[in-house]
């Protein structure tokens, strides 16, 4: 996390699978040392490592992954910046039906936002590309999605790497999630999800775009550590937010 104050991070977005196994008599002082806000947490892994999933067929993995989420809503009170909830993966897949799997999903994520309501946190649905899950994949279907649900603690979150596979036009898509007052999260990649500058997207107008229609919120880069963890942290931030003297 050092090279994140060294080039002028204001925050740190956290992929954890299981809250129960963060050090936090480590990482609170760490953060404040560095002055870093913890801006989300990613919850995907407890689907990816134990199949906790919000729309499995299976009533315990479902039981599971909701009692995962109220653990990582515990931990957000306990970092500092009052970091938002990612419900990307442990949304999990259909199972073959893709209609029954969005009916548990929809009663699962009902119970999510009672408890986000308890604990006064906010929750990110992420539209997530077809090869990795067949439930949600664009901005629009989130949008429809998250209306339906009518919770005030429910908010988008846009990739675009996800972006890049799955919508038409990702400036319209953005400005329809500006035009409904969801956007409230952006995770930056490439196009084949390298450090900004190495695939093909236009990550520059992405950004500019968003902040002229008035986005105010995070933008958080998430990449696969191509060609190297301390190039994507640098080209982040020279690439996108840097201006010239």
């Amino acid at each position: 996390m050092l090279l994140l104050n060294l080039y002028g991070y204001r925050g740190v977005e956290f992929a954890i699978r299981d809250p129960e196994k963060v050090d936090l008599s480590e990482l609170t002082p760490l953060l404040e040392r560095l002055n870093l806000q913890v801006s989300a947490i990613g919850t995907g892994q407890a689907f990816v490592d134990e199949g906790l999933s919000l729309s499995s067929s299976d009533a315990e993995k479902r039981k599971g992954a909701i009692a995962r989420l109220e653990s990582h809503m515990k931990l957000s009170k306990e970092l500092p910046g009052y970091p938002y909830i990612i419900v990307g993966l442990i949304r999990g897949r259909s199972e073959g039906d893709i209609s029954k799997a969005m009916e548990r999903l929809k009663a699962s994520m009902l119970e999510v936002l009672d408890l986000a309501e308890k604990y006064d946190v906010n929750i990110l649905l992420e539209p997530i590309n077809r090869y990795e899950t067949d439930l949600i994949n664009t901005v629009p279907e989130a949008i429809r999605w998250i209306r339906d649900l009518g919770s005030k603690r429910l908010f988008l979150l846009a990739d675009t790497f996800h972006m890049n596979i799955e919508e038409r036009n990702i400036f319209e898509a953005l400005r329809l999630a500006m035009g409904h007052h969801l956007l409230r999260y952006v995770h930056i990649a490439d196009s084949n999800r390298w450090a900004p500058g190495y695939g093909h997207l236009d990550l520059e107008r992405i950004v500019n775009e968003l902040l002229k229609v008035g986005y105010e919120w995070w933008f958080s880069g998430e990449m696969l550590p191509k060609p190297s963890l301390e190039e994507c942290v640098y080209r982040m931030v020279r690439e996108l937010f840097w201006e010239e003297s």
